[in-house]
């Protein structure tokens, strides 16, 4: 029997005992600005399974370009029309399941959200859907922020080694603090963090659940 729920701010969520699916209204009519859009995200998919990062595919107003493959997800820019995305597919790997991965992210970032709510300068990726289907495929789309930059990178970088000295020690000091915020969370990493040179915000991905 399906659920379905319609939280704060336009998100929707259908969940079942074999489906979880949580999108806003906004991603919704996106897609439906271009026909058969489902399908066609697939079928670019398929094409660019095993293709490297920079390859890209088209079909219609819908193009996928292949950001990273690693051995437990795929990461792609989704462009839909004039509007961009990012699209991570999580693998399954059988010593470490990931069941409802796409679903539970969202979960998990809003409440990193409410955690960092008191850090200006930091924010969680704003998330259009999250989706677990039957065969516990995990799929988690996302704002698409251009430029950012791993926060390792930018720690070595020109444009934090020419920064004064008191800003660097500032920007050392959030991360100290951010990163003891996040304690409780599980997968709590630099690579998970980013920095945004426009504004030197920083910007977290992809942290899962709160440590039991």
């Amino acid at each position: 029997m399906t659920q379905k729920r319609e939280t704060q701010n336009n998100i929707i969520e259908h969940t079942t005992s074999r489906k979880k699916l949580i999108f806003r209204e906004s991603f919704k009519k996106t897609l439906s600005e271009q026909k058969g859009s489902i399908h066609i995200i697939r079928k670019l998919l398929r094409a660019l399974k095993d293709a490297p990062p920079g390859m890209f595919a088209k079909d219609a107003t819908i193009a996928l370009t292949v950001e990273q493959h690693t051995e437990r997800s795929d990461i792609y820019l989704l462009l839909i029309g004039d509007h961009r995305f990012y699209l991570k597919i999580q693998k399954q790997n059988i010593d470490r399941p990931f069941d409802d991965f796409g679903y539970s992210l969202v979960k998990n970032m809003e409440a990193v959200k409410k955690c960092i709510k008191e850090f200006p300068w930091a924010r969680v990726i704003e998330f259009e859907l999250g989706y677990t289907d039957k065969e516990k495929n995990n799929y988690y789309i996302a704002e698409w922020i251009p430029n950012l930059i791993p926060l390792e990178d930018f720690m070595k970088g020109d444009d934090f080694l020419s920064l004064p000295v008191e800003k660097r020690i500032e920007i050392k000091s959030r991360i100290l603090f951010l990163m003891d915020k996040l304690r409780n969370f599980r997968d709590v990493q630099r690579k998970n963090i980013y920095c945004d040179p426009k504004n030197g915000d920083f910007i977290i991905f992809d942290l899962m659940g709160q440590k039991k």
